[in-house]
């Protein structure tokens, strides 16, 4: 296993608590050159920037920008012979995915022991490669939380990416704190709301510029209003945001407040191009503390119709 420590460590200047962010990082072919990306990279570089001691459990073949994270994060590579490549393809208004390569899937022993008492543990699958039963390896974890984006894809034989129904959703329940999903992933299944809702005694519906709805034990307890921002890229501003969300659940014990400590958090995001943007914690709670939102406020508890 490779396994690297960042100049930042070396310094000290990490005193925070430490998070762990388990899933592949991906090789992200873009017009002007690869990029870093994967839920799992964009958490741990949100946890890094707040001031935690940030950890990274990942498969991946070596590639630069994936060196340039280990200046902020310790990242934990088990190896593959492939990097997660994904690459977007436009053709007029239409998107489409493909995945060109596939690192090997993440096993219970590519975690190392000492990650396995981290009071903050992020699962954020990108392609399929981690197992609902991989959460157990966070069972001491104050606040687990997981990100399912890469259960709800499948690719063909091209590696043209498409939905899937989460076929594999309750497998996760008791086995997390938090769940994040996105209005996107609720899209390709409309009726599933109230089902997701019940996974984990906490749920999170990001909506992008709309906001964030939080539920507790299947209630919805609060929207909190997006900040405003003059956005650049939105890419990873979810994952930012669920990384924010269980540091400030942690820190606090307050989902309200960590909804809004997450969503300062995903603001600074978008303004810069891929995970640039991430912000200090003196940055996000200076945005919360200047109150700049967007959207009808609501009330605490206030169901929203």
């Amino acid at each position: 296993m490779q396994s690297d420590v960042g100049s930042p460590r070396q310094a000290g200047a990490i005193s925070g608590p430490k998070f762990v962010a388990v899933g592949h990082v991906t090789r992200d072919l873009t017009p002007s050159g690869d990029r870093l990306g994967g839920t799992a990279a964009y958490a741990a570089r949100t946890a890094a920037r707040l001031g935690l001691d940030a950890n990274l459990v990942t498969r991946a073949a070596p590639f630069a920008p994936l060196d340039a994270l280990r200046t902020e994060v310790t990242v934990h590579n088990a190896g593959s012979p492939h990097c997660t490549t994904f690459e977007n393809v436009y053709e007029g208004a239409q998107r489409r995915q493909y995945l060109h390569a596939r690192a090997q899937p993440i096993a219970a022993q590519d975690i190392p022991s000492s990650l396995r008492q981290s009071p903050i543990a992020l699962f954020g699958p990108v392609a399929q490669e981690i197992q609902p039963d991989l959460l157990d390896c966070a069972s001491s974890a104050t606040v687990r939380v997981v990100v399912p984006q890469g259960w709800l894809r499948a690719w063909n034989e091209d590696g043209a990416v498409q939905p899937v129904a989460w076929r594999d959703a309750e497998a996760i329940r008791g086995r997390c704190d938090v769940l994040v999903l996105s209005v996107d992933d609720l899209e390709r299944e409309p009726q599933s709301l109230d089902a997701r809702t019940r996974l984990a005694p906490l749920v999170v519906i990001t909506r992008g510029r709309n906001g964030a709805d939080v539920y507790a034990d299947a209630r919805l307890i609060y929207w909190a209003r997006a900040y405003r921002a003059n956005e650049v890229d939105p890419t990873g501003a979810g994952d930012v945001f669920a990384a924010a969300f269980a540091i400030g659940l942690q820190q606090r014990g307050d989902p309200v407040w960590a909804a809004d400590f997450a969503g300062s958090a995903a603001a600074f995001a978008v303004e810069g191009p891929g995970s640039d943007g991430i912000a200090t914690a003196e940055q996000v709670l200076e945005r919360m503390a200047a109150g700049d939102r967007v959207g009808v406020k609501r009330d605490r508890g206030m169901a929203w119709q």
